[in-house]
């Protein structure tokens, strides 16, 4: 079984691209790769080419079908790890070389075959129909995948039920640890079974206490110490009908800690705000000395701006929350959403974001800024989305009894 299906037109330049890359990755990643054939000739079998197309696209596109005829008499010949070589050698030709029109004679493929050791017979198939079915059905595989209206490449993991995309086009192929920063940043797109969505960012819902009215020896170290009467009067945090943070967070404490512990915390005199924004900004302001909840991210900007403000992971585990992006089932144009997509996920992106937010990344690679926590040294609680939906209106109603708000 196949990694990755790749369906390619030798006459396609982002195709060619696109191939390279694949072929970098390989060599820091082995895996096993399909090369398989979808003919621009038969994408645009019933368009009008003197009307929609440049002169010259039809001759190109026929070139590229015969191409893939002899690619296909080489695969049922030689086998499927003849093709890539074959490939290689006629990409080399039409894009390097920019020498296309070598291959619209018979002698110009039998250079070709005869450069790799392959019987120069072969390329009588150019002009046969011998394995047009075969080609027909690959095309429309590739098109299937990808809902139609699509060029090429076509790239299918974990084929024949694993996502696929048109793309990604790149105009340059990456190599070593850049080519495989891509290649990571395109599966992330298959975390989700349709490719549409994927973790773009991580955050997390913490303690935090003003640094100008609490000594560390008397910070609040866990939720329980969030308890103790001193602290009555004291603390602010979000609300969970207003937040999709403070509910997810409220969601993970309720299942760790059980609702007795909003039953205590209630009575703690909370000052309650809407947005999991707003706890950090009115501690830094000192109008409470103890933030219960609210994101931490805002709390280490704060910090690092010079504000008096220090967030605590507490020992039960800190809330966690993911932010997806996603890609919209009717997205006009979603093979560019894929590609944006694609692009918001990589190393650089991913790290730049990083560092402006204070946030954390699903990216292996990406590095915590010097001087903030990393995300692997943060005891956290899971998270559960299906669980945060089923429990939401619960949430909702038993909070605002509680906290009369």
């Amino acid at each position: 079984m196949a990694d990755l299906d790749f369906f390619w037109d030798p006459v396609c330049p982002w195709a060619w691209i696109t191939s390279r890359w694949v072929v970098n990755v390989l060599e820091e990643r082995p895996m096993q790769v399909d090369w398989r054939f979808i003919s621009l000739r038969m994408v645009n079998h019933d368009r009008d080419y003197e009307k929609d197309f440049r002169p010259g696209y039809e001759r190109g596109h026929m070139r590229g079908l015969e191409l893939l005829r002899v690619a296909a008499a080489v695969r049922a010949q030689l086998g499927g790890d003849a093709v890539l070589p074959l490939y290689s050698v006629f990409g080399r030709t039409i894009h390097v070389e920019q020498n296309r029109e070598v291959f619209d004679d018979r002698a110009g493929i039998e250079a070709a075959l005869a450069e790799l050791g392959y019987p120069v017979a072969l390329a009588a198939a150019a002009t046969q129909t011998d394995h047009d079915d075969l080609i027909w059905t690959e095309t429309n595989q590739a098109l299937d995948r990808c809902g139609g209206n699509i060029g090429t490449p076509v790239l299918s993991f974990h084929p024949p039920d694993g996502p696929s995309f048109f793309g990604p086009v790149i105009n340059l192929a990456p190599r070593g640890k850049e080519a495989v920063e891509l290649w990571d940043a395109v599966m992330a797109l298959g975390s989700d079974p349709d490719g549409m969505s994927a973790t773009s960012r991580i955050y997390l819902s913490s303690i935090a206490y003003n640094t100008s009215q609490v000594k560390p020896a008397d910070a609040p170290k866990s939720f329980a110490d969030l308890l103790d009467p001193k602290w009555a009067g004291k603390l602010i945090k979000g609300h969970p009908a207003y937040s999709g943070t403070i509910m997810t967070a409220t969601f993970q404490l309720v299942r760790e800690l059980g609702w007795e512990y909003f039953e205590k915390l209630s009575k703690q005199r909370v000052m309650q705000v809407q947005s999991s924004t707003d706890p950090p900004k009115k501690l830094a302001l000192g109008e409470r000395s103890v933030m219960a909840d609210g994101n931490e991210y805002g709390v280490v900007l704060l910090k690092e701006a010079g504000q008096p403000v220090e967030p605590v992971y507490p020992a039960e585990g800190t809330p966690t929350i993911a932010g997806p992006t996603g890609i919209f089932a009717s997205a006009p144009h979603p093979n560019a959403a894929r590609l944006f997509q694609a692009w918001l996920h990589t190393r650089e992106t991913q790290q730049f974001f990083t560092d402006y937010s204070a946030q954390y990344s699903a990216h292996a690679q990406v590095q915590s800024k010097p001087g903030r926590r990393r995300i692997s040294d943060i005891k956290r609680m899971k998270e559960d989305a299906a669980g945060v939906e089923k429990m939401t209106e619960e949430i909702k109603t038993r909070y605002a009894k509680l906290f009369r708000v």
